[in-house]
């Protein structure tokens, strides 16, 4: 599993997660254990299938990386 760097702010994260859909947002906290620890199945995420559950957290990491070369949001 990978971890968030040490030297990120947490707050930046929280921000950058908040622009997501959120049961992309919920998927990326639980996938990466960000906040709150809880269970996949208590975020309603357990149900889908692995394949669309992998593809929800490929697009949710590619618009994360994409708002972050946003010179917009800088």
């Amino acid at each position: 599993m990978q971890e968030a760097h040490p030297s990120m702010d947490p707050h930046a994260v929280d921000a950058a997660l908040r622009q997501l859909p959120p049961r992309a947002e919920r998927l990326l906290r639980v996938r990466f254990g960000i906040g709150r620890s809880e269970q996949s199945s208590s975020v309603g995420v357990s149900a889908l299938p692995r394949r669309r559950l992998q593809q929800l957290e490929a697009s949710a990491l590619r618009t994360l990386r994409l708002n972050a070369l946003d010179p917009r949001l800088s």
